[in-house]
């Protein structure tokens, strides 16, 4: 697991990367309303909605949904350094590609499950690679820390009518390379998905506001631009955490006013 440390060149770096890559959104405020250009985020619902998420295609053609990059609160999920396994019963669906913000039928994304991150079809886990998964214990292993809460970097990719690589099969990890899924015996290999449904606009992506932490939004497919959008996202959401000192300085202020105000009041 890493500790974080963040640094004015850092952050400098990292606004920079997003800046120059085609990111329609970046935020770290999954609470609140907002609008990012032709982009509509409803906190309610953790959607968000437009036609630049998708390049529509038919089932012949290469289709494309936006990169979508998010941070896990593996903490909030219950995952420990102690606890890398949660409940048999576990199904929370993580970030989903849909065709509205209600609608899961048709639908695909990443679901955390009781051994790790799993493809989704439907809402439910993709039944072609269903003993398949990222083990918590490996998103561990990437993990940088705040405040004693460990996150973890995940890249989606819809690209060629499947999702993950161009190829139908991965997850990203934040140096652009493929995660390695396994099976309970050991077995490893890719979380390969269904093509996308030939018919479906997947004009939005619904995350678990509980458990996602920050969201990446990428426009098009650019493996290349993985690492560095990784990179600034951590970044990003580091930035957005106040140091305890800042705390501590904001109190000081405080209180310094509750005087002040005390003893005009006096006078």
């Amino acid at each position: 697991m890493v500790k974080h440390t963040l640094t004015a060149a850092s952050l400098f770096a990292a606004s920079a990367a997003l800046a120059s890559a085609s990111t329609v959104v970046t935020t770290t405020d999954l609470s609140t309303d907002a609008t990012y250009d032709s982009i509509t985020y409803t906190a309610s619902s953790g959607a968000f909605e437009g036609s630049d998420l998708f390049t529509a295609g038919t089932a012949s053609t290469t289709r494309y949904i936006a990169m979508t990059t998010i941070s896990v609160n593996l903490t909030a999920l219950g995952i420990s350094s102690e606890t890398t396994t949660l409940d048999s019963d576990t199904s929370i669906l993580l970030a989903n590609y849909q065709t509205s913000a209600t609608a899961t039928s048709g639908s695909i994304g990443l679901i955390a499950t009781e051994n790790g991150i799993q493809m989704s079809w439907g809402g439910s886990v993709y039944s072609g690679t269903s003993t398949y998964y990222i083990a918590y214990s490996s998103l561990l292993d990437n993990a940088y820390e705040i405040d004693g809460s460990y996150y973890s970097i995940l890249t989606l990719v819809g690209a060629s009518r499947a999702l993950a690589s161009s190829s139908g099969s991965g997850v990203y990890n934040t140096d652009g390379s493929l995660y390695t899924a396994t099976t309970a015996d050991g077995t490893t290999g890719g979380l390969a998905s269904t093509s996308l449904a030939s018919s479906s606009q997947y004009t939005s992506i619904c995350v678990a506001t509980e458990y996602v932490a920050a969201v990446n939004i990428y426009s098009g497919v650019d493996l290349s631009e993985i690492a560095s959008i990784s990179t600034a996202l951590q970044e990003a959401h580091v930035a957005s955490i106040p140091e305890p000192s800042a705390f501590g300085l904001l109190a000081g202020i405080g209180a310094l006013a509750l005087v002040a105000s005390r003893r005009r009041r006096s006078r």
